[in-house]
């Protein structure tokens, strides 16, 4: 398994229990592939290492998510998603009009969605937190980034899946989670974004400032 989503997972079994118990099994090897194929595209290893130990969470409606108040998308959620912004773009062309920041400058192409930006993390809004397969010239491959219909500045939060993971699991060890987290009226913890009721994109932007 994945050291950074170990980590991860074992984060948030003590602070955030009632989102590790949302989390599914893994998915089988072939299904991957099988989104590889229906997307055109090639996934990462460490998409792999993470989807084939969980296969996102439960779809069953809920305030929140795996992801410090993000849903984790599974295989047939982003393979959804996807093909929804496909359809979008398709149908209106936002690309040719979208002027929104793009930081650092270089890194991501300058599009309101590209068919190579994969979604994994959602905030059931319409904006996501994803795989960027086809970065602009300054960028990496592979790196994480935000895009989607509220997002008019996307940003690279990370190389990799991985990274992000390690930048999220940095969050845990430094306390800056712990001071987001608060109850609800079952005394069950939740936590929306790095701060008290925030946004982990918004949240994520300013780190990057």
């Amino acid at each position: 398994m994945d050291t950074d989503w170990k980590t991860y997972k074992s984060n948030i079994e003590s602070t955030l229990p009632i989102y590790f118990e949302r989390l599914k099994e893994g998915a089988d090897l072939e299904k991957i592939h099988q989104l590889e194929s229906n997307l055109s595209i090639k996934l990462p290893e460490d998409f792999f290492e993470i989807y084939l130990e969980n296969n996102g969470e439960d779809s069953e409606w809920f305030v929140g998510g795996v992801m410090c108040g993000m849903r984790m998308l599974s295989l047939e959620e982003i393979e959804k998603e996807w093909k929804s912004l496909k359809a979008i773009e398709d149908e209106f062309s936002f690309n040719s009009n979208w002027t929104g920041d793009i930081v650092p400058k270089g890194a991501i192409k300058r599009k309101s969605f590209d068919y190579k930006w994969i979604p994994i993390f959602s905030d059931n809004n319409g904006n996501y937190i994803g795989i960027d397969l086809s970065p602009d010239l300054e960028g990496q491959k592979g790196q994480i980034i935000n895009f989607g219909t509220d997002e008019h500045a996307h940003c690279v939060f990370a190389n990799s899946l991985n990274d992000f993971l390690g930048l999220i699991n940095k969050q845990f060890e430094n306390g800056v989670v712990q001071k987001g987290i608060f109850q609800n009226e079952e005394g069950q913890n939740l936590l929306f974004g790095l701060s008290v009721e925030s946004h982990l994109i918004d949240d994520l932007k300013r780190m990057k400032k």
